[in-house]
């Protein structure tokens, strides 16, 4: 009797030992595939993780490229006004000139100044001897529309005594007064005569 009971009770103790190394091996086994499931989710986050961040990057380099189109753009139409404001400004600059240059042909062709250059000889008598005064100088007349306009002013530049005056001394008195006038013109004019200033042949006045 005694044999038995030891007997059962080695079986029970059996049986509780497999039923326990069972429950140890779905334990183990339980615990794997909550380690497996624990690395997929981390594996699925980390890779979600990547692509949210592969996302943005290409949001990024969208932006950056948008961004430097538009400035690349803004350049361009930068540079388009700058040229066209340029050309607008040559073209007011043109249209002055033009009217600037009609008003002085204008002016240039109703008014001109007309230099006589001149040598008045005139002779004086003392009671014992006589001389010669002589005048070189030039006279300026403005002309309107080629006519003459108000009395002519006179230049006296110099004058000169001698006793006796002939043809080539009277010669020598006009190429004096000529460049004389000639002189005159081109202070008036910075050097610029031409059609509102002439210079007229020199004039010699004789009085007895």
């Amino acid at each position: 009797m005694p044999n038995m009971e030891a007997l059962a009770a080695l079986a029970f103790a059996g049986a509780v030992g497999a039923a326990v190394g069972a429950l140890m091996v779905r334990l183990l086994w339980a615990r794997r595939l909550a380690e497996r499931s624990l690395q997929l989710q981390l594996a699925e986050s980390q890779r979600r993780t990547e692509a949210l961040e592969v996302v943005r990057k290409a949001e990024e380099d969208h932006a950056r490229t948008l961004l430097e189109l538009q400035s690349g753009h803004q350049a361009t139409l930068f540079e388009i006004q700058r040229e066209e404001r340029e050309r607008a400004e040559a073209a007011v600059r043109e249209a002055e000139e033009r009217f600037a240059q009609q008003l002085r042909r204008r002016k240039e062709a109703s008014l001109a100044v007309t230099v006589h250059p001149f040598v008045n000889t005139a002779r004086e008598r003392g009671l014992f001897s006589s001389e010669n005064v002589i005048e070189i100088g030039y006279k300026y007349q403005l002309l309107i529309q080629g006519l003459p306009c108000f009395e002519p002013h006179t230049v006296v530049v110099e004058t000169t005594r001698q006793k006796q005056v002939n043809d080539e001394m009277i010669e020598l008195f006009k190429t004096k007064a000529v460049e004389l006038a000639q002189l005159a013109a081109n202070v008036k004019t910075g050097g610029a005569t031409g059609a509102l200033v002439s210079i007229a042949k020199a004039v010699v006045q004789r009085v007895k």
